[in-house]
């Protein structure tokens, strides 16, 4: 269970993954060393599951891409197994909703169709719905 240091600790990372553990320290009321040993418990126990920059792929010459996906529900292991080995795709999410799915991707911009028909392409999956990302707005 999170107490409310854990929360603030969270919070902060969410805002800002660079933040420094006495910059946080500083901001909880706690030592450098106590954030350190929290951070990690955190990170141990799968609650932070990473860290990574932001970016504007378009400056890149890179399409930024969210994709909703309807996978047939006898292959759905083995699509999200594929799509989890793909390179392009950054997030994979299992969702409910209007799709069973949701991956976030990055892709060179001449090779988006390609992307996409590959996609489609892999058995169980019954639609793809690309959505292409203009600008990141918050």
């Amino acid at each position: 269970m999170l107490d409310l240091i854990d929360e603030k600790l969270l919070n902060m990372l969410e805002k800002n993954a660079k933040l420094t553990n006495k910059e946080i320290a500083s901001k909880v009321g706690l030592t450098e060393g106590a954030v350190r040993r929290r951070i990690r418990i955190l990170e141990q126990s799968h609650i932070i599951i990473g860290y990574k920059a932001r970016i504007k792929y378009n400056l890149i010459d890179k399409t930024y891409m969210i994709v909703g996906l309807d996978i047939a529900p006898e292959h759905f292991n083995s699509v999200i197994l594929k799509l989890k080995d793909m390179p392009e795709i950054k997030e994979l999410y299992t969702t409910t909703g209007d799709h069973v799915a949701v991956f976030i991707a990055s892709i060179s911009s001449g090779k988006v169709n390609s992307f996409i028909e590959e996609i489609e392409k892999i058995e169980g999956m019954r639609h793809v719905y690309p959505a292409f990302v203009q600008e990141i707005v918050k």
